[in-house]
């Protein structure tokens, strides 16, 4: 994997209207800092509370000095504090195998679309009016982003592809054969992406960042790709079955061809 220099912010930077924002139940931070020394981040942070969750969650994507940590491009999601029943503690981290600063550039494009897609998540939850923390982190000039999202898709499936694709959970969320679901990197790949389907099932607000790429590869599945299945019908007949079953192990491209006749 190559090192690219770090992209530029600007294009980014003349996208954001404020970098903090607050009220009585929820509070958010965007960071976008760049530097000499190889290291980058753009990042929000946020945090809520009303009668239905509390939680704490970052998602960023970056790069760190050597000494720091992770010297590579990658995407990072961390939940560490929650009471919801569909969020779980944990840190999911995609590699993003890029061979240039250019290819770094549309990745952060993109990512900048799904982080208001996020926004649009938590107005949905916290029942604030539509766009409210969108409209007031970015201006319009985010919508010109929209096109940079598949970059960013076609690079997490090539993570798929390739392995690098890291979820750390301290919830159970899934026993397989006594192990957590956090030590998936036991599965083959197509247990994978059924683990993943799962994840990202229970965690909807991950579904900006991983539902296209997830469904991409789940549809590449020998068995799967016989059915001739959309995008978007084998993400709803998966989704369909996870909601009557929780247990990963029952989650096979056999079982889903069984489903999948029961269903349509």
């Amino acid at each position: 994997m190559n090192n690219p220099e770090n992209p530029s912010f600007v294009d980014i930077e003349e996208t954001i209207r404020n970098v903090a924002y607050k009220d009585k139940n929820v509070s958010f931070e965007l960071q976008a800092s760049n530097d000499e020394n190889h290291e980058f981040k753009f990042s929000l942070k946020g945090n809520g509370k009303d009668i239905d969750f509390t939680i704490d969650t970052r998602i960023a994507i970056e790069r760190h000095h050597s000494t720091k940590g992770h010297p590579y491009p990658h995407l990072q999601w961390e939940i560490s504090k929650t009471d919801s029943e569909f969020f779980h503690n944990g840190v999911l981290h995609i590699t993003l195998l890029v061979n240039s600063s250019q290819e770094l550039l549309e990745c952060c494009l993109g990512f900048t679309s799904i982080l208001g897609e996020v926004l649009n998540f938590f107005e949905n939850e916290l029942k604030l009016k539509e766009n409210t923390l969108l409209d007031y982190f970015f201006n319009e000039k985010i919508q010109e982003f929209k096109n940079h999202k598949e970059t960013l898709f076609n690079f997490i499936e090539k993570s798929y592809i390739e392995d690098k694709i890291f979820v750390k959970s301290d919830e159970p969320l899934i026993e397989i054969k006594n192990r957590k679901a956090d030590d998936h990197s036991m599965l083959n790949q197509n247990k994978k992406i059924f683990f993943m389907l799962r994840l990202i099932f229970e965690n909807p607000m991950l579904r900006p960042l991983l539902e296209i790429p997830t469904c991409n590869r789940f549809i590449e599945i020998p068995q799967i790709k016989k059915i001739n299945l959309t995008n978007e019908q084998a993400r709803d007949i998966a989704y369909t079955m996870l909601e009557g079953n929780h247990d990963l192990e029952k989650y096979t491209p056999e079982k889903f061809l069984i489903e999948h006749q029961k269903i349509k």
